[in-house]
């Protein structure tokens, strides 16, 4: 069987006449291979040929020929090889044409490589639609009132969207049921002064009085009746004074003044503690009517524990009032400032939310901890109050 040489065509330019004698150089290869195989056909690239010389005439060696009417459009040579000499022709066209087929190759490689690019990116938008669309049905479950998990974990803007909507919806859910629980506690804390008042009325219609006397009998309907209007007005304060860091202010407020007027209304009350004050001139952001109502609070809300002392501490930037009454638990001292919290005496109030709201809105830190001998309460600093 007669085999086969194969050459494969040179990556160079035949413009330079170096790189055609390498081009030359590359052929007379390919024969030599050709006659130590004994190959009677030698098959080359298009656009080169190769004419053996038999006796006084040429044959074709190659496979394909040349077309010898027109002998200046080929590069020729005469080489010989073992004794036999050659003729190798290379076609002067073939260079554009082989330069036409790499460009044909770059822009089937160009074309590829967009299909590709326009692949993963297609890839990449399919996945940012999907997670959209994910995103966009939770807040209609969401806005509907329905549970809808979302759970993207990809590390990205879609993944950080999406995680501050879950918190969002927890905090909302959060205050949802706080709203609920805080409705649900304020009608139950009016609930009893209204049914007193309303009671005693219609007594004292039937010409039944209660408490012995008519007079005696008004002054507790009186009684609740104030009762009502300072818890009434408490709750227009919390709501009022959950405004207070949207609203720009200047003002400054000596708590001094006012800790020594609130003192001296209570020392008429309870004339068994004893009050120690030590204040300075100590000037805090913010209304004096705000900072009235958080000290008559915290001072109320000493009084009502403590057992034979207040202590009231005004210096610095900070303001420290404590009582010498039964300490807190540990994991309750946080829940003081959230509305309606029930403290030990079995009574719900609003007073230490109240002191929570405008010490946060002015800017400052509350925090309740425990003494060695009681319970304290603390307002100091700008930043806005952590968990104890």
């Amino acid at each position: 069987m007669i085999g086969l040489a194969t050459l494969v065509w040179p990556n160079i330019h035949f413009s330079a006449s170096q790189d055609l004698q390498k081009t030359f150089a590359t052929i007379e290869t390919a024969i030599q291979e050709a006659k130590a195989d004994q190959q009677s056909t030698l098959y080359l690239p298009w656009g080169s040929y190769v004419y053996e010389k038999e006796g006084t005439t040429w044959r074709a060696y190659s496979k394909n020929e040349p077309n010898l009417y027109r002998p200046d459009q080929y590069h020729q040579k005469l080489v010989k090889i073992d004794g036999q000499e050659y003729r190798i022709y290379i076609d002067k066209e073939a260079v554009p044409d082989v330069e036409k087929r790499v460009g044909e190759s770059l822009n089937i490689i160009n074309m590829l490589v967009l299909g590709l690019f326009m692949m993963a990116m297609l890839i990449w938008l399919s996945s940012l639609i999907y997670r959209l669309h994910r995103i966009r049905v939770h807040i209609r479950h969401v806005k509907l009132n329905e549970p809808s998990p979302l759970k993207i974990t990809h590390h990205d803007e879609i993944g950080a969207v999406s995680e501050a909507l879950v918190e969002m919806e927890e905090t909302l859910s959060k205050q949802s049921r706080e709203k609920e629980e805080m409705i649900q506690n304020i009608s139950h804390d009016l609930k009893t002064p209204i049914a007193t008042i309303k009671s005693y009325a219609e007594a004292i219609q039937d010409g039944v009085y209660p408490y012995g006397t008519l007079e005696e009998s008004v002054a507790v309907v009186q009684d609740h009746a104030d009762r009502l209007e300072k818890k009434v007005k408490s709750l227009l304060l919390l709501n009022r004074y959950g405004y207070l860091a949207e609203q720009e202010t200047n003002a400054l407020t000596n708590l001094a003044p006012l800790i020594d007027s609130v003192v001296i209304s209570l020392k008429a009350i309870r004339c068994d503690i004893e009050f120690k004050v030590d204040s300075e001139d100590v000037h805090f952001k913010g209304e004096e009517e705000p900072w009235r109502n958080v000290i008559s609070n915290l001072l109320d809300n000493a009084l009502r524990y403590a057992k034979s002392e207040i202590r009231i501490d005004l210096k610095n930037n900070e303001l420290r009032i404590e009582n010498d009454g039964p300490t807190i638990p540990k994991e309750d001292l946080s829940k003081l400032f959230d509305p309606y919290v029930k403290g030990k005496d079995g009574q719900f109030g609003l007073g230490l939310a109240i002191v929570d709201r405008v010490s946060q809105g002015y800017g400052y830190r509350v925090r309740a901890y425990n003494t060695s001998d009681g319970v304290g309460f603390e307002i100091k600093g700008k930043e806005i109050r952590t968990k104890v």
